[in-house]
C-alpha cells in the first residue's frame, strides 16, 4: 500500500526580529492618487475589525486593506482636520477635529460634542490627543492651552490643568508633561490634580512608556528615560536640529521612536546611546512627520505632510491543505497552497508563490499557488520547499517532507501543455492535453475530465473515453479548476491531476481610453494671469499634468469601474484602485515621466494597459504657489461671514493674484493675503498664483470649500500681527470687527473682544472693547493666538480670528555683529 508521511515546518526567511531599518523596497506609500482625501496625514488607529483610521487635513478615512473610504461633512462628520483619533475598547472610534469639536462614530451613527454644549475645554484640538487608560477612561485634550478633560462613558469631566501628553505605566500611574515645560506631573485621583515629580527638562514635547513600564520623554534635543517612577532621568542627547516633536512611541520590540518635523528618529536598542535617522532617503514620504502607529500584524504606519507610508517587514501566511497526503497516490503531487498578508498587508493577487526540492537551488514558479511535482521515486524521501512571498519582499517558507512509496497497480496521469496556463489565458478558447502511464496496457487507459469555475461546476465529469485532449469554447472570463484523471483495464483508477487558471475573454475586458489630458500654464497679460489649458504635448513646461480616464465600453455594468495608474519615476508602484477617474500629478521635477492606467470592473476583471510617455522641462525656473489653509482657512467649510485667505511661493519677491469662483483675475500684489468680506452660501473655489523675474507659476493652487453664511452674528479679523517668524519677545495684536447686516446691528465702535495665547494666557479675557493687545517677554516657541467678538446682545463670533506664529529670538552673543567684533578683539 502507497503511503506519504508528510512532515511541515515553517521558518521565517524574511529579517530576523531585530531592528530593523527603514529601507524604500520595504515601505510603501500612500496619497491622493490612492484615494485618500488629502496628502496632509496626522494620525492613525485601527478598530476591532482591522481597520486603519486616518486623520487628515480635510476629514477622516477608513482604509480596509483594498480602498479608502473618506468621511467628511456629507457623511455627517467634519471636512476639517482630524488631529487624533482613538478606536476604544468598546469599539467606539473618537476624532479630535480643528474647530467643530470631538465627534464619535459607533459604526452606523455619528455624535459630535462641543465646548457650547457638552462643556469640552475646546473645539479645536490641534495637536491635541485622546488616551484610553486600563480601566476605560478616556483623557482628551484639545489645543495647547486648554484644560484636560476625562470621559468616563457619560459625562465629561474638567480636569484643571494645561498638558500636551499622556501615558500610563504597569502600576497604572498617569504620568503628563506640558508643551515646552520642564515638569513631569502625576495624576491624583483622590484629587482629580496633576502633582510634580520631575522639574529638570528642557522644553517637553511628548511622553510614553515602554513595556517594562519605564517612562521616556522628547523633547527638542533629547529623550530622558526614567525607571524609578519619574524621580530619576537618565538623557540621550542627539547632535541634529530635528525641528518639533510632534510622537513619541513604543513598538512591539520595546523600541522608542519619535516623530520630528525634519525626521524620524529611533533609539537603537542595543546601544541606548545610538539614534538612528530616517527621512526621504529612506524611503520614508517627504515633507514633516507628524505620528508613528503600529498596527496588530507589526506593521509601522508613518504619518506626515506627503502621505501614508507603510512600513512592512511582517512575511505573509501560507497555508497547506490538509488533504495534500490523502490526494498524493502517484509519481505526481498537485496541491494548491493559499497565502494571507492580512487584512492591512499585500492583496492576495500580489502574493508570489514558488517551491523547490530541497536538492535543486533554483525555484520554480508556483501559478495561483498550484504546486506541480512529476517524476517521484519509489521508497524515497522528498523535502519539498514552498516559499510565499509579499509584494515588500517579505518570504514565509514551508518545507514537506514526502516519504513516497508507489502503489504500481495504479495508472497515472498528466497534463502535458501546463506551461501554456502559467499567465492569464487571453482568449475564449482553451485546450488541454494530458497523458497516461500504466506498467500493462498504457495505450487503453481511458480519461475523464471537468471543468469548475469560480467555485462552481461548469462541466462534470466526462464519460471515460481514449481521448487525449479537452477543447473548450465560448468561456467567460473568470478562475477555473481543470481536473482529469485515468482508468486502466481493471478499473484501477489514478489520482485526479489538477490545473488551476485564471482566463480573460478579450470581450469581458473593461475598454478605457485616456481623455482630456491637459497640461495648464498661466500666461501673464497686462498684469493679470490668463490661464491657457490644452493638450498635453511630448514635452510640458508646467510641471503638472492632469487627465480623466473614461469608460468606452456601452455596456452598463461597465460603466462603473475603478480606476489604478502608475506614474514612473514619480511613484514606485501602482496605485490603489479607485472610483474617482480624475487624476492630478503637481510639482513634477525635470525629468522624463512613463504614465500607464487601467482600470477593474465589478467582477474584478482588468482592462488592457493604456500608456503615455512625456517630458517635463524648465519647471525648476518657475515660482511654486501654495495656499496656506493650515487652521483659520476652511478644512472643507467655512462657517462665518468673513474669513481671509494667506499664500506663499518659493520664489524671491513674489507678487501674487488670486480667482474667487470664475470672477476676473485681480491684478498682482505683493500681498500674500486676502480678505473675502461678503461671500454666498454654497461651493466655492479659490486660485491663487505667483510670478518672479522668470515667469509665472504654470499651473495656480487651489481650494475647493462650501461657505456657510451664519446671521446676526458679529465677525472679527486681525489687523496688524508678527510675523510668522518672530525675532522679537514682545508681540502685539491690532484687530476690529463687525456685526451681521441683519438682527441688532451692533455699530462697530460698541462691539466688545475677548482674546487669549495659548500656552502662556490659555483662558479667554473679559470682553472689552480693547482693539489692541501686546505680549512682552516670550520665551522661544510656538504660540496660538485667538480673538473673537460680541455684540450689545451678546452674541459671539462663531470663527475667532486666529493665528500661530513661533518666536525665535537669537542671542546677541550668536548674532553675526558680536561674533565679528569678538573676532576682531582677538585678533587685535
Amino acid at each position: 500500500m502507497q503511503y506519504i508521511a508528510l512532515f511541515i515546518c515553517a521558518f521565517l526567511i524574511s529579517a530576523p526580529l531585530r531592528a530593523q531599518e527603514l529601507t524604500p523596497e520595504k515601505i510603501r506609500i500612500y496619497t491622493m492618487a490612492d484615494g485618500l482625501p488629502s496628502n496632509i496625514i496626522f494620525c492613525a488607529d485601527q478598530d476591532a475589525e482591522g481597520n486603519l483610521w486616518i486623520g487628515t487635513s480635510k476629514g477622516a478615512s477608513r482604509f480596509d486593506g483594498k480602498a479608502f473610504v473618506n468621511y467628511g461633512a456629507a457623511q455627517g462628520f467634519s471636512d476639517k482636520s482630524v488631529w487624533t483619533i482613538l478606536c476604544d475598547s468598546k469599539g467606539k472610534i473618537w476624532f479630535g477635529t480643528s474647530g467643530d469639536g470631538l465627534f464619535c462614530f459607533d459604526g452606523t451613527r455619528w455624535s459630535v460634542f462641543t465646548e457650547e454644549k457638552d462643556r469640552l475645554p475646546s473645539n479645536n484640538f490641534f495637536n491635541g490627543f485622546l488616551y484610553e487608560d486600563s480601566q476605560g477612561t478616556i483623557w482628551g485634550s484639545p489645543q495647547y492651552g486648554a484644560n484636560l478633560f476625562r470621559y468616563s462613558g457619560d459625562t465629561f469631566v474638567t480636569v484643571m490643568f494645561q498638558i500636551a501628553d499622556i501615558a500610563e505605566d504597569g502600576q497604572k500611574n498617569i504620568y503628563a508633561i506640558k508643551s515646552n515645560s520642564s515638569f513631569l506631573y502625576r495624576f491624583s485621583e483622590t484629587e482629580n490634580l496633576f502633582r510634580e515629580v520631575y522639574s529638570q527638562f528642557r522644553r517637553t514635547r511628548n511622553l510614553c512608556t515602554d513595556q517594562n513600564g519605564h517612562i521616556w520623554v522628547a523633547t527638542e534635543s533629547y529623550f530622558a528615560k526614567s525607571e524609578d517612577a519619574g524621580h530619576t532621568f537618565r538623557k540621550f542627547e542627539f547632535g541634529e536640529d530635528l525641528g518639533r516633536c510632534w510622537d513619541m512611541f513604543v513598538d512591539d520590540r520595546n523600541q522608542v521612536w519619535a516623530a520630528y518635523s525634519n525626521a524620524v528618529i529611533r533609539l537603537d536598542k542595543s546601544d541606548k546611546s545610538a539614534f538612528h535617522y530616517f527621512r526621504q532617503q529612506s524611503g520614508l514620504l517627504s515633507g514633516s512627520y507628524k505620528h508613528i502607529f503600529q498596527d496588530r500584524q507589526r506593521q509601522l504606519w508613518f504619518c506626515g505632510t506627503g502621505g501614508l507610508a507603510k512600513f512592512d517587514v511582517t512575511p505573509p501566511a501560507a497555508d497547506i491543505p490538509d488533504t495534500v497526503s490523502d490526494i498524493v497516490k502517484s509519481p505526481n503531487i498537485s496541491f494548491q497552497v493559499k497565502g494571507d498578508d492580512g487584512k492591512l498587508g499585500s492583496p492576495p493577487e500580489d502574493l508570489i508563490y514558488e517551491f523547490r526540492p530541497a536538492n535543486e537551488e533554483g525555484w520554480r514558479k508556483a501559478d495561483h499557488g498550484q504546486v506541480y511535482v512529476d517524476q517521484l521515486k519509489n521508497s524515497s524521501d522528498y523535502p519539498l520547499l514552498i516559499r510565499v512571498t509579499d509584494s515588500f519582499g517579505n518570504s514565509l517558507e514551508k518545507m514537506l517532507s514526502l516519504h513516497v512509496e508507489l502503489d504500481n497497480k495504479i495508472p497515472n496521469v498528466e497534463i502535458v501543455n501546463r506551461k501554456e496556463f502559467a499567465e492569464a489565458v487571453d482568449s475564449a478558447e482553451v485546450r488541454f492535453r494530458f497523458t497516461g502511464e500504466d506498467n500493462q496496457y498504457p495505450d487503453d487507459l481511458l480519461f475523464s475530465f471537468m471543468l469548475e469555475k469560480d467555485g462552481k461546476i461548469y462541466r462534470n465529469w466526462e464519460k471515460w473515453s481514449k481521448e487525449r485532449e479537452a477543447p473548450f469554447q465560448d468561456l467567460q472570463s473568470g478562475e477555473y479548476v481543470f481536473s482529469v484523471k485515468a482508468k486502466d483495464k481493471s478499473w484501477n483508477e489514478s489520482e485526479v491531476s489538477k490545473l488551476i487558471f485564471t482566463l480573460i475573454s478579450p470581450r469581458d475586458k473593461p475598454k478605457i481610453s485616456l481623455s482630456q489630458i491637459t497640461s495648464c500654464h498661466v500666461i501673464e497679460k497686462e498684469n493679470l494671469p490668463i490661464i491657457e489649458c490644452g493638450p498635453a504635448e511630448e514635452k510640458i513646461s508646467s510641471g503638472r499634468i492632469s487627465f480623466f480616464i473614461t469608460a468606452d465600453d456601452p455596456g452598463p455594468e461597465k460603466k462603473e469601474l475603478k480606476y489604478s495608474v502608475f506614474l514612473e519615476p514619480e511613484m514606485r508602484e501602482w496605485s490603489l484602485y479607485r472610483d474617482d477617474s480624475f487624476y492630478p500629478f503637481h510639482d513634477l521635477p525635470d525629468g522624463n515621466y512613463h504614465l500607464k492606467v487601467r482600470a477593474k470592473d465589478q467582477k474584478g476583471i482588468v482592462s488592457d494597459i493604456i500608456e503615455k510617455r512625456f517630458t517635463a522641462e524648465g519647471f525648476a525656473r518657475f515660482p511654486q504657489t501654495r495656499i496656506l489653509s493650515e487652521e483659520s482657512f476652511g478644512r472643507g467649510k467655512i462657517v462665518g461671514r468673513f474669513f481671509s485667505l494667506c499664500c506663499e511661493s518659493d520664489a524671491e519677491e513674489p507678487l501674487f493674484s488670486y480667482q474667487l469662483d470664475k470672477s476676473d483675475w485681480i491684478p498682482f500684489t505683493r500681498d500674500s493675503c486676502f480678505e473675502f468680506p461678503q461671500m454666498e452660501d454654497g461651493k466655492h473655489v479659490i486660485k491663487v498664483v505667483s510670478k518672479n523675474k522668470f515667469g509665472i507659476d504654470p499651473m495656480p493652487d487651489s481650494y475647493e470649500f462650501h461657505y456657510e453664511r451664519v446671521a446676526d452674528l458679529p465677525f472679527v479679523k486681525l489687523r496688524s500681527k508678527p510675523p510668522n517668524f518672530c525675532d522679537k519677545n514682545t508681540v502685539q495684536f491690532e484687530f476690529d470687527g463687525e456685526d451681521d447686516m441683519n438682527g441688532d446691528q451692533t455699530p462697530p465702535e460698541e462691539l466688545r473682544y475677548a482674546f487669549r495665547l495659548m500656552p502662556v494666557r490659555p483662558n479667554w479675557t473679559k470682553p472689552s472693547p480693547e482693539t489692541k493687545i501686546s505680549y512682552p517677554g516670550l520665551e522661544n516657541g510656538p504660540y496660538f493666538f485667538q480673538v473673537k467678538a460680541f455684540d450689545k446682545n451678546e452674541n459671539e463670533s462663531v470663527v475667532p480670528a486666529e493665528y500661530f506664529f513661533t518666536v525665535k529670538v537669537v542671542p546677541f552673543y550668536q548674532k553675526g555683529w558680536f561674533l565679528w567684533a569678538a573676532g576682531i578683539m582677538v585678533l587685535t
